[in-house]
C-alpha cells in the first residue's frame, strides 16, 4: 500500500509540470495505478471491486485521452502545451471531448472515474484510515494537473505559431469520442450490471483470505452493502 500511493502522489506532481499532453499522461497513468494497487491491498470488498471497476475505466478513460493526444499530433505534428493555447477556438469539438473525458480521468461525479475511486477510498479507508487520507490528496493532485492543463492549452488566446486552418474532428474521430462518452457515463450513472458482473469473484477472494466474513449484497442497491461477520 505503501508503494502504492508513493506512485498517486508520485504520478500526480510530475504530471503537473509536464509541458507535453501525452507525458503528462503517461504519468497520470502512474497515478491512476497507485489507486488500483492501493484497492487490492486493502484486502476488502469494496477495495478489490473499486480496483477491478478502475481497470476498466482506464480503458475508457485515460485510452480515449491518448486517442485524443493522437489527434492533435496528426494536426498539428506535436503535444507541446506551450505551443497550442487557444485550441478551442480552432477545434472546438475536440476541446469538448477533452473536457469530457479529462473530468472523467480525474474522477469527476456522474463519471466512469468517480465510481472506481469512491470504492477504492472506501474500502482503504475501512482497511488504514492513514493511507486513505494520504490517497485523497491525489485526487486533488489528479485535478490540478488537468485543469492546469485545459487551462494552457485549450483556453487562453490564440497562438500565432499555430496553423491559420486547422480541421476539427472528422466523421471517424468525432464516432471514436462519442462512443468512450457513451461508457463512461453509462459506467458513471449506472455502474450495477457491471458491479454485479464481478461480484461473484470478488467476494471469492474475499472468502478466501478472511474465512467467516460475508458481505451483504442488495440486489437493488449500486454499491456493495456494510461486511457483517458470521
Amino acid at each position: 500500500m505503501t508503494l502504492g500511493w508513493s506512485a498517486i502522489l508520485y504520478g500526480a506532481i510530475v504530471a503537473i509540470i509536464q509541458p507535453d499532453f501525452r507525458r503528462l499522461l503517461v504519468f497520470s497513468s502512474i497515478s491512476h495505478l497507485g489507486f488500483v494497487v492501493l484497492g487490492l491491498f486493502a484486502l476488502n470488498f469494496q477495495g478489490i471491486q473499486g480496483s477491478l471497476i478502475t481497470m476498466i475505466n482506464l480503458g475508457f478513460s485515460t485510452a480515449g485521452l491518448f486517442f485524443l493526444a493522437g489527434f492533435m499530433y496528426e494536426r498539428l505534428g506535436h503535444t507541446d502545451v506551450r505551443q497550442c493555447t487557444g485550441l478551442a477556438k480552432k477545434m472546438p469539438l475536440l476541446a469538448t471531448f477533452i473536457l469530457i473525458i479529462g473530468m472523467a480521468s480525474i474522477g469527476l461525479p456522474g463519471t466512469n472515474g468517480f465510481i472506481g475511486e469512491f470504492l477504492i477510498l472506501l474500502g482503504v479507508f475501512q482497511a488504514w484510515w492513514v493511507y486513505g487520507a494520504v490517497a485523497v490528496t491525489g485526487v486533488i493532485f489528479a485535478a490540478a494537473y488537468f485543469l492546469w492543463f485545459y487551462e494552457r492549452a485549450i483556453f487562453g488566446p490564440l497562438k500565432e505559431s499555430l496553423p491559420a486552418v486547422i480541421p476539427d474532428l472528422n466523421t471517424r474521430e468525432w464516432a471514436i469520442g462519442v462512443s468512450l462518452c457513451v461508457m463512461i457515463f453509462w459506467i458513471g450513472l449506472y455502474p450495477s450490471p457491471f458491479l454485479h458482473m464481478m461480484n461473484g469473484s470478488v467476494q471469492a477472494v474475499v472468502d478466501r483470505m478472511n474465512p467467516g466474513i460475508t458481505i451483504a449484497q442488495n440486489d437493488d442497491s449500486t454499491f456493495s452493502s456494510e461486511v457483517i461477520r458470521n
